[in-house]
């Protein structure tokens, strides 16, 4: 079973010790507040996945904008070398039976500007082999803020 997860952020950093910040997780959606096009001075995404043990195949990340169905963004991950190392101290289960061991990719995206032309989805898709994973979107939505009515100038006291 191979499954994902994308999170959707203002900013990555990169820290000591192997650890990732992420700053300014979204939500299920991104409220922008003005009409489109927007631009962002950044876009973060942490794509997280999980694939069986054996062998990798080629593998491809696919960002689309939304309501476009070709990606702005591919990236091929096809040696496993490059991205898998291989560790003396390799996690040996008490109870083998009890879990399900996986093979884990955490693949940072920064994108700067990132310039969304429209309200809709952007959506992360995994190709692995001959198979398509839904492994993130975000849905951006326009809140162009309305002007105040005029203020009543006979204000009484009751």
């Amino acid at each position: 079973m191979i499954y994902g997860v994308s999170i959707f952020c203002d900013d990555i950093r990169f820290e000591q010790q192997n650890k990732i910040s992420l700053v300014g997780c979204y939500g299920p959606e991104m409220v922008v507040y003005s009409a489109p096009p927007f631009v962002l001075p950044k876009l973060g995404i942490l794509l997280q996945a999980r694939f069986p043990m054996e062998r990798l195949p080629s593998v491809h990340v696919k960002i689309y904008m939304p309501e476009e169905e070709e990606p702005f963004f591919t990236q091929e991950i096809s040696k496993e070398e490059e991205h898998f190392v291989p560790r003396a101290n390799a996690f040996k289960p008490e109870k083998p039976e009890d879990l399900n061991i996986l093979r884990g990719l955490a693949f940072p995206f920064l994108f700067s500007p990132f310039i969304i032309q429209k309200e809709g989805h952007i959506r992360v898709r995994l190709l692995f082999g001959s198979e398509i994973v839904r492994v993130g979107g975000l849905r951006v939505i326009s809140q162009v803020p309305q002007a105040l009515p005029p203020a009543s100038s006979d204000l009484t006291a009751s």
